[in-house]
């Protein structure tokens, strides 16, 4: 620097926007990894949500059933299974209710005899056993699933979901006991 001039010489102010540049790189960096995190959490918290809202849905409708209705049913012949029962509607009516995974959905059925009803409850399921269903007895700890049990009476059931994402999967689970 020569006497009497203020200022900054060409290395002083190349190196400085060296360390300036590595500096916000990595600020840039950080925040980039934070908001992955964050959308990846949140995005969890949405699918675990999901799964616990549409569980509970089922467990209250379970709760209605007849005791003596709720068996596991095969579903259209492979290796999974639905759920059904018969739920009283009013006098002398009564409807059957199933609830069966379909590609990575959740199907619900309701017949009444007027006529049969779906709805999708859920749409992202994990496509190999994403909804599931067990007999468990109280006593023992011990669990059944083949197609035609019927729920006995020292038994609840046990139903399960299984949510996919590309960020993995997530399995909420309920144990319900029918009430009629």
């Amino acid at each position: 620097m020569a006497e009497g001039k203020g200022g900054f010489t060409l290395a002083e102010l190349l190196v400085s926007c060296g360390i300036m540049t590595i500096l916000l790189a990595a600020a840039y960096t950080l925040w980039q990894t934070g908001l992955g995190l964050w959308q990846r959490e949140s995005d969890v918290l949405a699918i675990q949500q999901e799964g616990r809202i549409v569980l509970e849905m089922v467990a209250r409708e379970v709760r209605r059933a007849r005791a003596d209705s709720v068996e596991i049913m095969p579903d259209g012949g492979s290796d999974r299974r639905a759920l059904q029962f018969l739920v009283d509607e009013g006098e002398d009516t009564q409807a059957k209710i199933s609830y069966l995974q379909d590609g990575a959905q959740l199907m619900r059925r309701k017949n009444k005899g007027d006529g049969a009803g779906t709805n999708v409850y859920l749409t992202k399921l994990s496509r190999q056993n994403g909804f599931s269903v067990s007999f468990v007895n109280t006593s023992t700890g011990s669990r059944r699933r083949d197609a035609g049990s019927r729920l006995a009476e020292n038994e609840v059931i046990e139903l399960t979901l299984r949510c996919q994402r590309i960020t993995g999967d997530y399995t909420v689970q309920t144990r319900v006991t029918p009430r009629n």
